[in-house]
């Protein structure tokens, strides 16, 4: 909030790097709480929720802070306050079970690192790195270069458009619970990369603006039970006093594949068009797909 009262620069890039401090933990914590309060089906009902509600907020917020903007530049950080009353919220009726856990640092680390080193671990975390770097790669930059370059449509018309992805998200991961009920999470990994591959093929196949809906919502599906049945399964693997740092590695080792997916797949863009750019990312997804089927065996949950 502190954002909106200053008028210097250089004072506002300050904020704003607390402000991703203060706010770095928070999808950590999250999902750690998530696994710590529930298990099995439950687990994976309330992951998918979770991932309804981000994806409710990434479609909504540009809206409201552009929106906001028109009025004055600083209003849209004062929607920050609502923080507060939300932070007194959990505060007092937030029941989580706390691990009871005496260990040292350094014994922490190491009891950490015993539960890290195993192919589901390693699994896990590669299909999240892969999952960014397909979402960052090929949808959020190139998809919208696309919109811009191809069709020559405003930049209103291209937030409408791959907010359609979003809502797409939030339907199918409020459903994730039902969905769990027929598929397990590792079928659903499967069928999401194979999903991913699929929309991503189609993309420079739309001939108009409208019918690349179809591909941004066959998108969306994939995004709604991927990473979600993730989360689920990284929860899973640990044990309640190691969960936490288990979480936070596996954010990590999503924000590496936000951070990697745009140059990788701009190689594609550069040397190939648009067109080989999705080309490429449906084929990684598509090896994503079948390398998944081929280890799923050993990722079954613990329930």
């Amino acid at each position: 909030t502190a954002c909106a009262l200053t008028r210097d620069f250089n004072t506002l890039m300050v904020l704003r790097v607390s402000q991703g401090v203060g706010g770095a933990a928070l999808g950590s914590l999250n999902v750690t709480i998530i696994g710590d309060l529930y298990s099995g089906r439950r687990r994976t009902a309330a992951m998918g929720l979770n991932a309804s509600v981000l994806s409710i907020g990434t479609a909504s917020y540009p809206l409201i802070g552009g929106a906001l903007a028109l009025l004055a530049w600083s209003y849209p950080f004062y929607l920050s306050l609502a923080a507060i009353p939300l932070g007194l919220i959990v505060l007092t009726a937030l029941r989580n079970p706390e691990p009871r856990s005496k260990e040292g640092l350094k014994d922490y680390l190491g009891g950490t690192w015993g539960y890290l080193k195993n192919l589901k671990v390693a699994a896990l975390f590669s299909a999240g790195v892969l999952t960014f770097i397909i979402l960052y790669g090929a949808y959020l930059t190139y998809f919208a270069l696309l919109l811009d370059e191809s069709f020559h449509v405003s930049a209103f018309t291209i937030g409408l458009v791959m907010s359609v992805m979003a809502l797409t998200t939030a339907i199918v991961s409020s459903q994730l619970g039902r969905i769990s009920a027929w598929f397990s999470e590792v079928t659903l990994i499967k069928a999401s990369f194979a999903i991913y591959a699929l929309a991503l093929a189609l993309i420079p196949l739309m001939p108009s603006l409208w019918l690349l809906l179809i591909p941004v919502m066959i998108f969306g599906i994939a995004q709604g039970v991927n990473l979600p049945s993730i989360l689920t399964l990284v929860a899973g693997l640990a044990p309640m006093e190691y969960r936490a740092a288990f979480m936070s590695i596996n954010a990590a080792m999503l924000r590496l594949g936000q951070t990697v997916g745009p140059p990788l797949v701009g190689l594609f863009y550069v040397y190939g068009g648009s067109d080989a750019a999705f080309y490429a990312t449906a084929g990684l997804a598509l090896v994503a797909s079948v390398t998944a089927i081929l280890v799923g065996k050993r990722l079954k949950p613990r329930r």
